[in-house]
């Protein structure tokens, strides 16, 4: 149990939780926080694999996974970094396998995995972070965002803010991005006497130049 009081007068005791332990803490009197989140107890999963099975058979509000992807030539997964305690480990296996049923092989699947401002993770890490047998499965990369070269324009969200991404495969997945990307944009940013939010693409996926550079 969390102590109810800070040793010190002035100071007052908080908790929170850090890599699945809760720390103790003082924070200062006059500070004004706010609030303090605590997780919500829930029932554990007992078959966390089947549930995912299920889940990805029978989503919310859109067609299952097998669906989504009848067709495709390749897939890249999103992953948070080591830094994250987010059980890839668990559901990445299960995901590549319903991927595999749809027609989609290993060869074909690559996993992104999002560092942010973080430090890149190294080869344990990403081990730890996916699983050691799905690192060996399918193609695994770190998106760096501080790699000018490796990053594609998308668009000026603002006067001084431009969008970009960071092509990770062949030409095909690289067009497939815009589509989507500019797709979204154009959702994003539909203003109508705003010659800067037109179409991000016209035509055969041709560029428009940025108007800030």
């Amino acid at each position: 149990m969390p102590r109810q009081r800070s040793p010190c007068p002035s100071m007052k005791a908080y908790s929170a939780y850090y890599k699945g332990k809760r720390i103790e803490f003082d924070l200062p009197k006059t500070w004004n926080v706010l609030a303090v989140a605590e997780p919500k107890e829930t029932k554990p999963i007992q078959d966390v694999p089947r549930q995912l099975r299920d889940t990805l058979e029978h989503p919310l509000g859109t067609s299952s996974l097998r669906e989504l992807v009848s067709g495709a030539r390749s897939v890249a997964i999103i992953s948070d970094d080591q830094t994250r305690p987010t059980p890839v480990h668990i559901l990445l296996p299960t995901v590549l396998d319903e991927l595999n049923s749809a027609g989609v092989p290993d060869s074909r699947i690559s996993v992104i995995i999002g560092r942010g401002t973080h430090r890149p993770p190294n080869e344990e890490e990403c081990a730890k972070k996916l699983g050691e047998h799905s690192v060996r499965r399918v193609s695994v990369k770190v998106h760096d965002p501080d790699d000018a070269n490796g990053l594609r324009y998308l668009a000026c969200l603002a006067e001084d803010s431009c969008l970009d991404q960071q092509p990770c495969g062949g030409r095909r997945f690289q067009d497939r991005n815009r589509q989507c990307g500019a797709s979204l944009l154009r959702w994003l940013r539909r203003r109508p006497k705003d010659n800067s939010s037109g179409r991000l693409w016209q035509g055969n996926h041709r560029e428009e130049p940025c108007p800030n550079h």
